[in-house]
């Protein structure tokens, strides 16, 4: 008995449900949420009203996009290596000037994206392209026309802000150290331009400069030092130059005479010429030493990859899909609006207020063109007036 109360209590419930949905259907679409059928039927029956305006847009946007310069990026990859001590690495924080290897491997990467970015290596970039131009020879990747110079074309500062702008650098990957003071570190450099040669040139151009500033800063003891010693070279060969007339007269006006005195003056003269040839010999080897060490530290970096061309942009389908799909959404809401003021109530005295606001508002943009309009006809008008009273004659 008390399984079949259960399942009569069951199907009473049941049929209690089927006829609630069924006598109260308005109540079950509030509860599911929005109408898709009307606003699907709304849509299909403006199909017109929403298609039109996008396909306005449609095109607009396409000649937009087809009047669009191409765009070419040339992408280059260099290898670094910072060795401890180099006067390049950009020290951490509480370093002293000559920095640990840790904080110099640390912040190689970040030193050639800050470089790239500062303004004295874009300066040298382009005074590098100006001296080029200046002897003839130019990549002109500035768009310079042939035959004017550079700083006639383009303000250096304008071009500092066009390279910031064309240039792009980031560091790929560190590769495995050979040594605990060494790092490698591969850098990829991008330069974009409406042209691939002038691409190309750039980015050519800007290894080029970080080369020679890096060099320049990395061999800055390295130079100092072979300029000392080349210069002390040519202070002691003429001092050996000398001490070694000396000796020649001195023998030249005593070949006859062979006294005590005379003898300890001539070797006086010849450990004269021998100290200065010794110095001069040291001095010759450490002049090539130090050419050599500067030239050691001439290879900065090394290219992996040469500058390559290649098309990125515009992106002509995506500047048309964009606008595109925005206008779809706007006019088809747009349809929706006016259908739904449609359906409501215009005796309503909400609505009738909000009617008034919106003509007020209407009157009011109308007076403020109007206005707008007429200030440069009165402005015409006393300017008449005004050379008219300059006219009349005293």
């Amino acid at each position: 008995m008390n399984a079949l109360s259960s399942k009569d209590n069951a199907s009473r419930r049941s049929a209690e449900i089927r006829a609630a949905v069924h006598d109260s259907p308005d109540e079950l679409e509030d509860e599911t949420g929005i109408e898709i059928l009307p606003i699907l039927n709304l849509l299909l029956r403006e199909r017109y009203r929403i298609l039109k305006p996008t396909a306005w847009v449609v095109l607009l946007a396409l000649a937009y996009a087809m009047i669009q310069p191409p765009v070419y990026t040339a992408t280059t990859k260099f290898l670094t290596a910072a060795a401890s001590g180099s006067a390049i690495a950009l020290p951490s924080a509480g370093s002293t000037a000559g920095g640990d290897a840790g904080s110099i491997v640390d912040t190689m990467p970040e030193y050639y994206e800050a470089l790239v970015r500062s303004d004295d290596f874009l300066k040298l970039v382009v005074n590098d392209e100006a001296a080029k131009s200046k002897a003839g020879v130019t990549s002109n990747w500035l768009g310079v026309p042939g035959g004017i110079p550079i700083r006639d074309w383009i303000q250096p500062d304008d071009a500092v802000i066009a390279l910031r702008g064309a240039l792009a650098i980031a560091s790929v990957k560190a590769t495995q150290p050979r040594s605990p003071f060494v790092l490698s570190t591969t850098m990829e450099l991008s330069a974009t331009l409406s042209e691939r040669k002038a691409a190309e040139a750039l980015a050519n151009a800007v290894l080029d400069s970080l080369s020679k500033y890096g060099g320049l800063h990395r061999n800055e003891k390295a130079i100092r030092n072979r300029d000392f010693i080349q210069s002390r070279l040519q202070d002691t060969e003429a001092e050996l130059k000398r001490a070694e007339a000396a000796l020649a007269e001195f023998s030249m006006r005593n070949r006859k005479i062979a006294t005590p005195d005379i003898e300890a003056q001539k070797e006086r003269l010849e450990r004269a010429v021998k100290v200065q040839e010794e110095v001069f010999l040291t001095l010759r080897k450490q002049l090539e030493m130090a050419k050599i060490k500067v030239q050691e530290n001439q290879a900065l970096i090394q290219i992996i990859e040469h500058p390559e061309a290649r098309k990125t942009g515009p992106k002509r389908a995506r500047m048309v899909a964009l606008p595109s799909l925005l206008a779809l959404l706007f006019f088809g809401t747009l349809a929706y609006v006016r259908d739904r003021w449609r359906q409501l109530d215009q005796s309503d005295e909400d609505i009738q207020e909000l009617m008034g606001n919106l003509q007020g508002i209407r009157s009011d943009l109308y007076r403020l063109a109007m206005r707008t309009r007429a200030i440069p006809v009165k402005a015409w008008r006393l300017a008449n007036q005004g050379f008219g009273r300059l006219r009349k004659p005293n």
